[in-house]
């Protein structure tokens, strides 16, 4: 359950209806109620086809939390729904609310991804799994092999970053409403919430570099779910980005901020932008054990290369002494970008002072169960008690 529950909230004994807010691999929302009719809570259109056969299971461990959900089909509306779809509603993204009936508050129970997907005649069912952390969700691609005990822990586990993509939803402002955890600008005209979960960026001034997700908004001004470790003032600058598979460092120049930018330094051991104004070595390493940062050519000449950083000036990045050099070398056509070392899932201060899992999957603790049972001799049958006997099944030990 939230934490910022209100008090009616918390002492409500009353009926309440659950709510299913779900958005499709594809992007599509779509939104289900349990109850009798079609409804508009809160601004969204309901339809009335949900209902819920396994209660949510929240553990507080690193067990996954999860439950079940159903979609009756009725009148065809969902088959229809699921048709539009390349893999129906599998691998959507589901936040599970209750509503309460007697004081019309929307309180959030579990959000995460659809899995399981069966269908017959009467319903489709799914299971919804819950993220590590409910409430901060937008995580970046996973590479991770099956033997990763944990993100990092090898080479072969860790975030896809090739797939970092950045849109910018509110252009640059210069803030004149700020506090420990909100920021924004008189003169906006924004839709409430419609940045919500998105990212706010500031960009120059007083805290720039710092990146928090958004709770909500009004007209004028962002509240975030974290506050701000340096309180912009009237110097700051900044904006609203979606960044759904990830979100790089951000790059300065005197005035503004960006996710990357073209190449006008290079050689095969640095790359740099003259209109940069970096603070020397910001990208050098990242957290208590050091890990340097990275750079990555995203577009033109040497695409897709990515270097660890050994130290930066204000306008010029110098690749780690054991990276190989680029190759090829950019050039004017290079744009470069600045990733985490270790990649933040809720981009707030934890970031740079530990890494995190993005989501567990199951690996931290199943890998040492097989590996014990791989490894751990299993008795002789027929009577043998020197354990030297053939190694036991897993179909047998499971």
């Amino acid at each position: 359950m939230p934490r910022e529950l209100s008090s009616d909230a918390k002492n409500y004994a009353g009926p309440f209806y659950w709510l299913a807010d779900i958005t499709t691999p594809s992007g599509v929302p779509h939104f289900f109620w349990s109850g009798e009719r079609e409804q508009v809570i809160a601004g969204k259109t309901y339809q009335p086809y949900l209902r819920i056969t396994e209660p949510v299971r929240r553990t507080r461990s690193l067990r996954v939390d999860a439950g079940s959900i159903e979609l009756l089909n009725a009148d065809l509306a969902v088959a229809v729904l699921l048709a539009a779809e390349p893999n129906g509603f599998e691998g959507a993204r589901c936040i599970l609310s209750q509503f309460l009936l007697g004081i019309e508050e929307t309180v959030e129970v579990i959000r995460g991804r659809l899995t399981e997907q069966q269908e017959d005649e009467e319903a489709v069912r799914l299971r919804l799994v819950a993220e590590l952390e409910p409430a901060q969700i937008d995580v970046h691609a996973r590479t991770a092999a099956q033997l990763c005990t944990w993100p990092f822990a090898r080479p072969t586990c860790g975030y896809d970053r090739a797939t970092l993509s950045v849109t910018e939803n509110l252009s640059e402002q210069t803030a004149d409403i700020f506090s420990a955890a909100t920021i924004g600008r008189t003169t906006l005209t924004m839709t409430t919430d419609e940045h919500k979960d998105r990212l706010a960026v500031l960009t120059a001034g007083t805290g720039r570099g710092q990146v928090r997700r958004i709770r909500s908004n009004t007209a004028t001004t962002l509240a975030l779910y974290q506050s701000w470790l340096t309180t912009p003032d009237a110097t700051s600058k900044f904006k609203v980005v979606t960044a759904p598979a990830g979100m790089p460092k951000p790059l300065f120049s005197p005035q503004s901020g960006v996710e990357s930018i073209a190449a006008d330094i290079f050689n095969a051991r640095t790359i740099g932008a003259s209109a940069l104004a970096m603070i020397p070595d910001e990208h050098r390493s990242e957290g208590p054990t050091a890990e340097a940062g990275l750079v990555r050519i995203v577009s033109g000449t040497g695409a897709g290369q990515q270097r660890r950083i050994k130290s930066n000036t204000a306008t010029t990045i110098t690749l780690a002494d054991d990276e190989p050099d680029f190759s090829p070398a950019p050039d004017a056509t290079s744009v470069f970008r600045v990733l985490h070392r270790f990649c933040p899932k809720d981009v707030a201060a934890s970031c740079e002072q530990r890494a995190r899992t993005q989501a567990f999957n199951g690996f931290p603790t199943l890998t040492p169960e097989l590996a014990r049972i791989f490894s751990t001799p299993t008795p002789a049958r027929g009577g043998g008690t020197d354990g030297e006997g053939p190694p036991g099944r897993i179909v047998e030990t499971l």
